[in-house]
């Protein structure tokens, strides 16, 4: 598809804020958009990210993926320039000013820091600028051309502590560019505070289209969800559009709840957070799976999958391939059928239109003195819509009145429940009276079950077709219509088929059906559904709609106990394999094959059902030929997928067990052969050991596998693609046929970067530090102390007859010019000290705000090369220290804390923690023949080097440190990559690595490496009566259950963990 050459651009090394960054080649295929998913913008924004930025600075969407934001700056500023008629360089060959030494010792600085007081502070106020250096080179007018003007004299703007000035005549280039994007930044977060239809596009936008254009599912995706504690099967988008009428992003207030999986795979329900709505792309990906399931989802939608080790990984719908396996949960909970009946009257006034309640007509033993109360009220009415006296007199006679005046009365729930309703026709007649409740059970089931197979209705009558051969059917519903609705049915040949047809004549009836039932006259006009009072109903009432399917589009298979449902519509299919999965019953669809007409097949085992169907005879004598079965034995865990096989045949406890691609295997049969193989050995390595866990897991879950069979790219079907965001991990929902898929949302992110010659960067450090200087003195005024600053954040303390803070912050706001904001207020917070030399360290600190979220800054759980056990173990301590509100119960918390690093400690000389937690992560800073001292990361690129991989400066390595203090480089670590579960880890070196990061946390309270090392040596005194009364639960699928904007960062809330010890210490998991 490419004639021309193919042009590469090689990856490269740099050097960049004090580390060395590896940036890949990149390959760019011409005649299409290529992008890379590997790269920054896609990586960190995904497509509503690059699309932002490609549109600011012009760039093709494939070159601006594989460049950075700073790049997008530039390229706007070219852009600029171009517009104003000015040439553009190619490349900058400008070289820095000359300058004298006192004129670097001068500028060549930074942004002002403040020395942090080391230790504990309460009741500190942080504030923050906002945009503080797009702000400066805004406001002071910053930029190349500006910079030592010779235009301007006197009205120049001096530079603070330097000898440059700014330009007063022209607005500079940089200015310009920026401008814009910091009016549009204020304007978004303005504009997403306020309340209206587009509040949540503006707070979209603000976070630079956080949301738009991630992976989303086909509007008709059929979506089992409990609305205010009703469940429901409808399709997304009739779930979604009441929230959200137009696109964007929306926070659910209500209580919307799906359906989904917990840690431990058990099917529970999810709160959603929020929903989403992006109109959908050209083709979507449909993916057809066994048991007749299918999905239709956009190329980027996330699904779980089975891998061979036992676990769920997420894949992109465009990544999956025919033979994986998607999990998918057979059974449902079933609703407990709180009510036991309907009242109409609520429906239709709700429902029905204004002109059709005065047609309607209520009458009931306690409407006539309810009348005569309220006849004053009846009378105004009743002349206003144009009756005659005569005519509302015969209402308080009669003790019966039109729908619409029902309100007037004030009834009790249970007078209404009494009453009975008609409606009458235009031309007049006798009305005939239903009763306004009606009873939920088993035969509204399947009287509502039948109309949906083999009913309809029209005008003003209800018909019922019943073959020839079936009058116990006849019976049935006749007696039903008799003590439901107290309607007696015409029976009548139909002229040419051999079929009954039972018709009432009610058009009261037929709109009841509508209204209450929710159900269509037809399956074009919304017939085909299962209703909601039916699915949030007792099972009986269930089995009854069931029942009523069966006889009605249903079939015996002749030789076994298998019963089909045939229907026309792929959603009402899949509406019915909701109910069977209320039900706890497996089922299947069958599809037609092409050359077909259009009929689905929903087949279950009857043998499933706890209770026996009602059956007409000739089901009833088929179900008598049943074929003996152990439905306990049907597969369920793939052999081969799920890496079953593999370790049975290490292990040697294959027997009977079924080979090959795309066998099953049942839950119990997985629990009886993994009891087996760590009966059989002793030893077991960790990466067994973890497979083993995976396996009784997937046992022991609600989650079956359903196979792949064909993806297929096919045109949108809806203008609008949605999806949810839920509520805890795994972060994923059940969709139409028990398929559990992931939730799409995302996280993208934008960074203004400097752009200039050298003398601008410091006159812009020159104005910060200045501001904060100013800001300094201006806190003093109002009796506040700087405990701490730092560039553009600043911590204060009240003194003894403070100020409020917020006249601080306004009076702050007004003397600069520039933006700022109250951060929050801490309930405490530790400044850190430097390890080597004592003082207070500039950026590493922990507190805890005043709403429950954490600040982290510099510590190990904020780093990206501990291993996970550490970070595990961090946040188990700062979840012990958050109990604390005050600086005293902080002091009091610390033992404890360090009873948490060392029940961890206990774990690693156990060796209760899996091998994966040990896992470091380093990057790299030279190529490997340029390295000297034989260290871990040196180690593990040798054995790379050995196995024929390049890891160039920059790209990082993963590895576990096996004997630290060896010299053999195969010995002393094992690439992650390379581990095959039967290592063992230095325990005493990771020992080291886990009191160094106590020490960052403690250090300002005496707690060094070398005294948790020694506290950690002996752990005899470490029992039920010496830890804390709660820890941590420290595992490999670790999961915090609170929200995080970013890790460590404002916004860091955990809803800490906490688990109970057992008796004899900490639980293994």
């Amino acid at each position: 598809r490419d004639p021309d050459r193919f042009v590469e651009r090689r990856g490269k090394s740099y050097f960049t804020y004090g580390k060395i960054v590896y940036k890949p080649g990149q390959y760019l295929l011409k005649g299409r958009l290529h992008l890379d998913r590997g790269h920054f913008a896609f990586r960190e924004a995904a497509m509503a990210g690059l699309a932002e930025l490609s549109r600011m600075s012009l760039l093709m969407p494939q070159e601006q993926a594989r460049l950075t934001p700073g790049t997008a700056i530039s390229a706007m500023q070219v852009n600029m320039a171009s517009r104003d008629g000015c040439l553009v360089i190619w490349k900058k060959n400008r070289p820095e000013d000359f300058k004298t030494a006192e004129d670097l010792v001068l500028g060549d600085r930074g942004g002002f820091i403040f020395e942090p007081e080391v230790g504990l502070h309460e009741g500190l106020y942080e504030l923050d600028f906002s945009s503080l250096y797009p702000s400066i080179m805004v406001k002071f007018n910053i930029s190349p051309e500006t910079l030592d003007c010779s235009c301007c004299g006197q009205t120049a703007i001096p530079v603070p502590g330097l000898r440059y000035h700014l330009c007063t005549s022209r607005i500079g280039l940089i200015a310009r560019v920026l401008k814009p994007i910091l009016e549009r930044r204020r304007y978004y977060k303005k504009m997403k505070k306020e309340p209206g239809p587009l509040q949540e596009v503006y707070e979209d936008r603000n976070a630079i289209l956080k949301w738009l254009l991630v992976t989303c599912l086909d509007g008709r995706t059929v979506v089992p969800v409990k609305v205010n504690g009703s469940l429901s099967y409808k399709p997304i988008s009739e779930v979604i559009d009441p929230f959200l009428p137009g696109e964007g992003v929306k926070e659910v207030s209500e209580d919307l709840r799906v359906f989904g999986c917990d840690s431990a795979l058990k099917l529970t329900e999810k709160k959603v957070v929020k929903v989403m709505k992006v109109r959908s792309p050209a083709s979507v990906m449909r993916i057809r799976l066994q048991r007749g399931r299918e999905v239709f989802a956009t190329s980027n939608h996330r699904f779980f999958v089975l891998n061979d080790g036992g676990s769920l990984e997420i894949k992109n719908a465009e990544e999956l391939r025919v033979g994986d396996y998607l999990p998918m949960t057979p059974a449902l909970p079933g609703s407990v059928g709180k009510e036991n009946g309907v009242t109409v009257t609520p429906q239709l006034v709700k429902k029905a239109p204004e002109w059709e309640l005065f047609k309607w007509r209520a009458r009931g033993p306690t409407l006539r003195n309810a009348i005569k109360t309220h006849y004053d009220a009846v009378l105004h009415a009743g002349l206003r819509r144009k009756y005659t006296y005569r005519t509302i007199w015969l209402w308080k006679n009669k003790g019966i009145l039109p729908l619409a005046f029902l309100n007037l009365l004030e009834l009790s729930r249970d007078e209404t429940d009494g009453l009975e309703i008609g409606r009458g026709r235009r031309g007049g007649g006798k009305i005939i009276f239903l009763p306004n409740r009606i009873g939920i059970d088993r035969d509204l089931g399947f009287f509502l079950g039948f109309y949906a197979g083999d009913g309809n209705s029209r005008a003003n009558m209800v018909r019922f077709a019943v073959g020839m051969t079936e009058p116990e059917i006849l019976g049935k519903l006749m007696d039903i219509a008799d003590r439901k609705f107290r309607l007696l049915g015409s029976v009548r040949k139909e002229k040419h088929a051999r079929m009954w047809v039972l018709q009432f004549n009610s058009i009261a009836l037929r709109r009841v059906i509508e209204t209450a039932f929710e159900m269509g006259c037809s399956a074009d006009s919304g017939k085909l559904v299962i209703p909601s009072i039916i699915l949030n109903a007792k099972e009986d009432v269930r089995i009854g709609f069931l029942e009523g399917l069966i006889a009605s589009d249903g079939s015996i298979a002749p030789n076994r106990d298998w019963a089909l449902i045939h229907t026309a519509s792929r959603e009402f299919a899949d509406s019915i394999g909701l109910l069977l999965s209320s039900l706890g019953i497996k089922y299947t669809i069958r599809c037609p094959p092409r050359n077909r007409p259009v009929i689905y097949g929903v087949g279950f085992r009857l043998r499933e059902l706890r209770t026996r169907l009602w059956m007409k005879v000739g089901h009833r004598k088929k179900t008598s030929r049943f074929i003996t079965k152990d439905l306990h034995r049907e597969g369920e865990i793939p052999v081969l997928e799920s890496g079953l096989f593999p370790i049975c045949r290490t292990y040697r406890v294959t027997h009977k067990l079924p080979r090959g691609v795309g066998r099953l295997v049942s839950r119990g049969d997985v629990l009886r052969r993994v009891n087996r193989i760590r009966e059989k050995s002793s030893a077991i390595g960790d990466g067994v050991q973890i497979l083993l866990s995976n396996l009784e897991r997937l046992a022991l879950s609600n989650l079956t596998f359903l196979r792949i069979k064909a993806v297929d790219v096919v045109d949108h079907r809806t203008e609008f693609a949605y999806c949810f965001e839920v509520e805890g991990k795994p972060n994923g929902f059940v969709i139409g046929g028990g398929l559990l898929v992931s939730n799409c949302f995302g996280y993208t992110g934008y960074k203004n970067a400097r752009f200039g010659r050298i003398e601008c960067h410091e006159a812009i450090n020159a104005f910060a530090r200045d501001l904060l200087v100013r800001t300094m003195e201006i806190s003093e005024s109002h009796n506040y102390d700087v405990v701490h600053g730092i560039v553009d954040s600043m911590w204060l303390r009240a003194r003894d007859g403070a100020d409020a803070i917020r006249p601080v912050i306004d009076h702050i706001a007004a003397a600069t010019g520039l933006t700022i904001e109250l951060e929050g207020r801490y309930k405490w917070i530790a400044f850190l000290p430097c390890k080597t030399t004592g003082v207070g360290a500039l950026n590493r600190y922990y507190g805890l705000l005043e709403n429950g979220e954490f600040k982290l800054r510099g510590i190990e759980l904020r780093r990206h090369d501990t291993p996970p056990f550490i970070n595990a173990a961090q946040e188990a301590m700062l979840g012990v220290l958050s109990e604390a509100t005050t600086a005293a119960e902080f002091h009091e918390r610390i033992p404890k804390a360090v009873d948490v690093l060392r029940v961890v400690a206990k774990r690693i000389l156990d060796n209760a923690i899996p091998l994966r937690e040990f896992v470091l992560t380093k990057s790299t800073t030279k190529a490997l023949e340029e390295y000297v001292v034989l260290t871990a990361t040196v180690a593990a690129l040798k054995q790379l080097k050995d196995r024929a991989f390049t890891v160039e400066p920059g790209e990082s390595v993963r590895y576990v440190v096996t004997d630290m203090k060896s010299r053999d480089y195969a010995a002393k670590v094992k690439v992650a990559e390379f581990l095959e579960g039967s290592e063992r880890v230095d325990k005493w070196e990771y020992i080291r690595l886990l009191c160094r990061s106590g020490q960052t946390l403690l250090a300002p309270f005496g707690y060094t490496e070398e005294r948790l090392v020694g506290l950690c040596r002996d752990l005899s005194d470490l029992s039920i009566d010496h830890v804390p009364e709660t820890a941590i639960a420290i595992a490999g699928d670790y999961i915090s259950h609170g929200k995080s904007k970013a890790k460590g960062g404002v916004g860091y809330q955990k809803a800490w963990r906490v688990e109970n010890l057992p008796e004899g210490g900490p639980a293994e998991t």
